[in-house]
């Protein structure tokens, strides 16, 4: 297991590590930094059907990784249960043998965090609840069959939480929902972006070196693409301004995984596919911000669902960081449109509106100033989120906490 270290920081998160996703670099970056500072860090992650036969144990830069806890993802109450058992089973071990200082338990999801919790308890360790956003809302929403479970199971991760050394919600407007919800030992901990990777490079440049073409208005949308993101209404939205403006090229790019193919089977159905771009999966955080810088803006298409209005997503950072404008399809009252107008870094187009935003993006596209103090606003901000500063002050705040 570990090596013999005094102070050991256990990340425990149920997926299968490491992993393409902000779940996974949000740990790596708070590692990274904990081990710079002579702590001993180790992940306790999943393993489910699909990912059965995945390293059980890998190392990455510092990092131990240990791919040990069985998980089968679906939303119901019996599963949960069969996932805690499996969990606790799983669990006793790694703890006797990585007996760690302090414990960060990643949530969504929660299907390993009791026994993880009841076993920190018993070693009296710090508990971090690193809470990533209000999944017990959409598990309430969303499993309509099982609603009174999940309602009573909020009420009993309420208790859970106002009992952790420490809760790190990603933004300011959840962090008030938990406080709502009776829980005050909180401390907002944003995503944030690695600016010593996520710089600004030279446009022209990365599009000659992806064979992109220079004269095209380059629109980025960098991630999975699954619900929310309607990536389907970007698609609608290309084919609006193709058949409008025929003298301006408009072209999409996408970098990740999930949906993909209905997305560019939509974009060959409207007969734009030489509209859009598909780099992969892309692994290699060098590489997606060159890809990114590649771009004119960057695209957040978030669907209606109130749920999201609290939440940043990830993208953003990485967008301002390589000084992307970001258009944003979100509801004015929202997190991330707040962060967008205030800061004057970019757009706020409704939901699920092709028109609207096929005439931003014409609005956008056309106007070479507007874009270029976007872009330096959204360089400003992303400074504010560098990584290494939010892990420096995650680890300072559970240092002071007794």
């Amino acid at each position: 297991m570990c090596p013999n270290k005094k102070k050991r920081f256990l990340f425990v998160i149920g997926f299968t590590c490491p992993f393409p996703g902000a779940g996974w670099w949000r740990i790596f970056y708070f590692a990274r930094h904990f081990s710079e500072k002579d702590y001993q860090c180790c992940v306790l992650s999943s393993f489910s059907p699909s990912t059965i036969n995945s390293p059980k144990i890998v190392r990455d830069e510092n990092l131990c990784i240990y791919n040990l806890l069985p998980y089968i993802g679906l939303s119901n109450p019996f599963v949960l249960f069969l996932n805690n058992i499996l969990a606790l089973v799983a669990s006793i071990p790694s703890f006797l043998l990585i007996r760690p200082s302090a414990v960060i338990i990643s949530v969504p999801p929660t299907d390993q965090l009791l026994p993880v919790f009841l076993l920190s308890k018993i070693m009296r360790r710090k508990i971090i609840i690193d809470y990533r956003d209000e999944f017990e809302d959409y598990l309430i929403m969303n499993t309509r069959k099982w609603g009174f479970f999940y309602r009573s199971l909020k009420r009993f991760l309420t208790n859970l939480y106002r009992n952790a050394t420490l809760v790190t919600p990603v933004t300011p407007a959840v962090a008030e929902n938990l406080k709502r919800r009776g829980i005050h030992n909180v401390k907002v901990i944003c995503d944030g972006v690695d600016t010593k990777i996520f710089q600004p490079s030279n446009k022209n440049k990365m599009r000659s070196e992806f064979h992109l073409p220079q004269e095209s208005f380059v629109i980025a949308y960098l991630g999975n693409i699954y619900k929310p993101y309607r990536v389907d209404i970007v698609i609608r939205a290309l084919k609006k301004l193709n058949e409008k403006d025929l003298k301006r090229k408009y072209l999409l790019i996408l970098a990740g995984g999930g949906d993909v193919k209905s997305v560019l089977n939509l974009a060959s159905n409207l007969g734009i596919s030489d509209s859009v771009k598909y780099f992969g999966v892309i692994k290699n955080p060098t590489e997606i911000a060159k890809i990114l810088s590649s771009a004119d803006c960057g695209i957040i298409p978030y669907d209606d669902n109130p749920l999201w209005q609290k939440t940043y997503s990830t993208k953003l950072f990485e967008y301002c960081a390589v000084g992307l404008p970001v258009v944003g399809t979100v509801h004015e009252n929202s997190a991330l449109a707040a962060a967008i107008k205030v800061n004057k870094m970019g757009l706020i187009i409704p939901p699920i509106n092709s028109d609207a935003l096929a005439s931003s993006l014409e609005t956008l596209s056309a106007d070479k100033e507007l874009r270029i103090k976007m872009s330096l606003s959204a360089l400003q901000f992303a400074r504010t989120y560098d990584k290494e500063g939010l892990a420096r002050d995650l680890l300072d705040t559970i240092e002071n906490r007794h």
